[in-house]
């Protein structure tokens, strides 16, 4: 009988348990590394960033999607659950998954892969060589596999933060939104929020009432406010939007009104936040809306309408990711 194939599967959050299972469907041999001491990905919630981690949870994280649409198809959440889930139950719900499917045997946790490349008869085998750091001994191992699964979070691998003006110069504290955890250290600080999506609307929030000395959130096009639980009749919208029907529909029938309103009022495509709270809080005048920032100085920001805010403490990036593979070579992936 022909060994199985040993296929490697480079983290064990959502995409890397479910990696594990489909190839259990296939009759692959799964092994997954997974470098933290836990499963979960970024639903696993620490207090700091680990070593290494991209796109993190802030501990007042909820789901956008309702639960029903959040889970997997074979593995509801409990009855139990709430419609809205926090980061622990979801972290909870994938341990339950793993233990359901049994993916937990697969799994080597404290194990950090650094580098991935073709085998020297690559063209022969189509095998792989890992090199990998075990969190026990801190000693470099080679291993190789038949095939690779990047299940690591490329998508959100390294924190992105725009180019401006005067940036460097300046003498408060930067972060990236990744690096935000619990609005404690802002409290009577004034703060600028940089981004128009989910997370810049929950942190903006989040500090807004929190006896922060006074709350900015800077966005540079207009932004769709998508509450996650709809004023007719209660239901979550995501049991609308996601449904296979309406996803068959026409694009310029499902989308006219969101269309016409937009062209009409804006002449702008916008972005969309999904946020139950922002626009009380910006009525409250708990946070301020801004434009775009044209230039920062050691301790204020100019925005692109000549507003001037001085005493400037925090400025808090929720401005996303860059695409990074840092372990391959990443014109395997996107080519030349």
């Amino acid at each position: 009988m022909e060994d199985k194939k040993r296929i490697l599967i480079i983290g064990a959050g959502v995409s890397g348990l479910t990696a594990i299972k489909s190839c259990l469907e296939e009759d692959l041999q799964p092994v997954c590394f997974e470098r933290d001491n836990q499963l979960g990905g970024i639903w696993y919630y620490t207090e700091d960033l680990r070593p290494g981690q991209s796109s993190a949870a802030y501990k007042s994280i909820i789901s956008n999607n309702s639960k029903e649409t959040l889970c997997f198809s074979d593995f509801p959440f409990q009855k139990e659950d709430p419609a809205l889930v926090t980061y622990d139950t979801i972290t909870q719900y994938l341990v339950n998954y793993a233990n359901h499917f049994g993916l937990g045997k697969y799994i080597y946790y404290n194990r950090n892969v650094v580098k991935v490349e073709m085998c020297k008869d690559y063209e022969t085998t189509g095998q792989w060589d890992v090199s990998y750091v075990d969190g026990g001994s801190g000693d470099v191992t080679v291993e190789t596999f038949d095939g690779i699964m990047v299940c690591s979070g490329g998508g959100f691998g390294k924190p992105y933060i725009h180019a401006i003006s005067g940036l460097d110069k300046f003498k408060g504290i930067t972060i990236h939104g990744n690096a935000y955890r619990q609005p404690a250290p802002f409290i009577g600080k004034k703060v600028i929020v940089v981004g128009s999506s989910h997370t810049a609307g929950d942190i903006s929030c989040e500090l807004g009432r929190n006896q922060c000395s006074k709350v900015y959130l800077c966005v540079r096009r207009p932004v769709m406010v998508m509450t996650r639980i709809s004023l007719d009749g209660g239901w979550n919208p995501d049991m609308f939007l996601t449904q296979r029907l309406r996803q068959m529909l026409p694009a310029w029938f499902s989308n006219y009104k969101f269309n016409t309103f937009y062209s009409t009022a804006t002449q702008e495509s916008p972005g969309t936040m999904v946020n139950d709270e922002i626009l009380y809080r910006i009525a409250c005048n708990h946070v301020n809306v801004v434009p775009e920032i044209a230039r920062i100085t050691e301790k204020s920001v100019e925005f692109i309408d000549g507003r001037v805010i001085d005493d400037v403490d925090v400025i808090v990036f929720a401005t996303g990711y860059e695409i990074s593979y840092p372990i391959i070579d990443e014109a395997l992936i996107f080519g030349e």
